[in-house]
């Protein structure tokens, strides 16, 4: 593993809240940065798969609820019609996106690297949780995968290295996924569309 100082980080591509893509990385060619990833999640959601022909996608999915307060969003899904209406958004963007960027979420190797991370899909602060909107956007990731058992991880980000498919997550702890980041240095990736939508 590289070291922490300055240049000596590992360089990763940092895909930001709102943002995604297909991107395509040569990972045998050592002058490119093999690491890509996401971080800050909170109820957002962050997604990540490899494709055949050096291919990888990843998206931070963020969906919100306006608020009547302007510049104001709530992360608590009023009512499962809502949270159905989101689910419903996931899966067709996902859909007319893989059509236009000719992928299939059917591809085995896409199936078997799936990540998906939300650290907060439910409130839990009151006398019962409700759930909120990362719920329903990882419920679409599963459902246009097919992969309803797929595991969500409570984590605030992950890196992954595209060489070997190995991951590193952020803690939702604060201070740990701090201390990872110190490990590297973050790549703001400017090639990306727009996955973000408000309810």
């Amino acid at each position: 593993m590289a070291g922490t100082e300055g240049s000596d980080k590992i360089r990763f591509r940092s895909i930001p809240e709102g943002k995604g893509g297909t991107y395509t990385i040569n990972i045998r060619d050592p002058n490119v940065i093999h690491h890509i990833g996401t971080t800050g999640l909170v109820t957002c959601v962050g997604v990540y798969c490899k494709l055949p022909d050096d291919r990888h996608f990843l998206a931070h999915i963020n969906v919100s609820i306006k608020d009547p307060e302007p510049g104001n969003t709530i992360r608590d899904c009023p009512d499962e019609e809502v949270g159905q209406e989101i689910r419903d958004y996931v899966i067709e963007t996902l859909q007319e996106y893989t059509t236009k960027e000719r992928w299939s979420p059917n591809d085995t190797i896409a199936k078997a690297s799936l990540l998906v991370a939300c650290p907060e899909m439910e409130d839990m602060s009151g006398i019962e949780s409700i759930k909120q909107t990362g719920w329903y956007v990882a419920r679409g990731v599963r459902d246009f995968f097919n992969i309803p058992g797929a595991i969500i991880h409570e984590k605030r980000g992950f890196i992954v290295d595209l060489r070997d498919g190995s991951v590193e997550w952020l803690s939702y702890d604060l201070d740990a996924g701090a201390e990872l980041l110190t490990r590297y240095e973050e790549i703001p990736e400017t090639s990306v569309g727009q996955w973000s939508r408000a309810w």
